[in-house]
């Protein structure tokens, strides 16, 4: 095989030095995006070729650094789904980043009535540092729970999927941490504990 889409990461030539000296990988959804971050300065940025982010891919970056920022468009919900395509492709990969020993954060991109991306709102490195940074398994939470509403079972539902995400790190210390932030964000300890440990 001379191409596989699966095994290819657009912007990795520019990016791989420029990562090695910032010690982070950022990630965006598409080639556009990459072309837009990489004008204005940010030459540590990959796109996937694939539909969403694969194995190898992220074994690519790993060889290059442990630490990744997902960037991730921010788009209206479909009817049924309570979360983007954007967020949705995120959480996939942040998931996936996490189990391979990845450090993870996020920069969101405030929504708007359409579809707001890094290659149209990102006009600017300053624009892109005003970015909050966040902890993916925080922001995953807050997006999972924040979809559940007073509903209990779906709260149930949602504690389970973010305790599976806490159970894929490699590190025990950090499992440990973000069981204790959890706690102390939404309460439920013994739910907490018990889907975790």
């Amino acid at each position: 095989i001379v191409y596989d889409k699966g095994k290819s990461l657009f912007g990795i030539d520019a990016a791989l030095s420029a990562a090695s000296k910032d010690g982070e990988m950022n990630l965006v959804e598409g080639a556009p995006d990459v072309m837009r971050l990489q004008a204005i300065g940010v030459a540590n940025t990959v796109a996937p070729l694939s539909a969403s982010m694969t194995e190898p891919q992220l074994t690519i970056l790993k060889r290059i650094t442990s630490k990744l920022n997902i960037i991730p468009d921010s788009d209206v919900p479909k009817e049924r789904n309570l979360l983007g395509v954007g967020f949705a492709s995120a959480m996939r990969t942040g998931k996936l980043a996490l189990s391979l020993g990845f450090t993870v954060t996020v920069q969101e991109i405030p929504s708007s009535k359409g579809k707001s991306d890094p290659d149209s709102y990102i006009t600017s490195k300053d624009k892109l540092d005003d970015l909050p940074k966040q902890d993916f398994v925080i922001w995953y939470a807050n997006k999972l729970i924040s979809t559940t509403g007073e509903d209990i079972p779906q709260q149930a539902k949602a504690i389970h999927e973010i305790a599976e995400l806490v159970k894929v790190i490699p590190d025990m210390v950090l499992q440990e941490s973000y069981t204790d932030k959890l706690i102390s964000v939404y309460g439920h300890e013994d739910m907490w504990k018990r889907e975790i440990m």
